[in-house]
């Protein structure tokens, strides 16, 4: 939801001056509002009267291209996946894909000046590697970007995510300019 409420804002802000990427944004908000909607029904029936969860697809590490494509506002987005990534749980793969989706949107929508947003993903033996990185300028640039402050509650909801599969997570501001997402999780969760 929070990536609906973001992509509804870059829509109004850029739907005086850019009617075209205004479009675009909304095609985003259409397939995200019926994604989450289908999520809404499937858990009210289960609420309901107890029925069948009819579950929506689960994006993991091989949908993340999906993210690099996306034609909404902000910096441009460069993927490197590496590892044995086929063999990632289905749980993790969802986590990694959720900790992406949540730092690109943050960067387009806060990351003041970037034009860059590096995404590496790479597997060991035992471990998951997240790393995201953006070029944005003026250190804390988060905290001080021109479209508004977040309420801080996407990385809180990372950091949850991430540690439920006994992983870690840190995000903050680099030494001079850009921010950082950084996280680790076991490909076994809990170990």
């Amino acid at each position: 939801m929070s990536g609906i409420v973001i992509q509804a804002k870059a829509g109004q802000a850029v739907a005086a001056t850019d009617p075209q990427r205004a479009l675009g944004v909304l095609g985003v908000i259409e397939k995200e509002a019926a994604r989450v909607l289908t999520e809404m029904r499937a858990l009210v029936g289960v609420l309901r009267d107890g029925a069948e969860v009819e579950r929506a697809p689960i994006y993991g590490i091989a949908d993340l291209q999906r993210l690099v494509d996306d034609t909404a506002d902000g910096p441009r987005v460069e993927l490197m996946v590496s590892g044995d990534v086929d063999n990632v749980g289905t749980s993790v793969g969802a986590a990694v894909y959720r900790v992406v989706q949540e730092s690109v949107t943050n960067a387009r929508w806060h990351a003041r000046g970037a034009t860059r947003l590096e995404v590496r993903v790479r597997t060991d033996d035992d471990v998951v590697h997240v790393d995201i990185v953006d070029d944005g300028t003026g250190r804390g640039h988060r905290r001080s970007s021109a479209r508004g402050q977040g309420s801080g509650l996407g990385i809180m909801g990372m950091r949850e995510r991430v540690e439920l599969l006994g992983g870690q997570l840190r995000a903050g501001p680099l030494r001079d300019d850009g921010w950082a997402v950084s996280a680790t999780i076991p490909r076994v969760p809990g170990q």
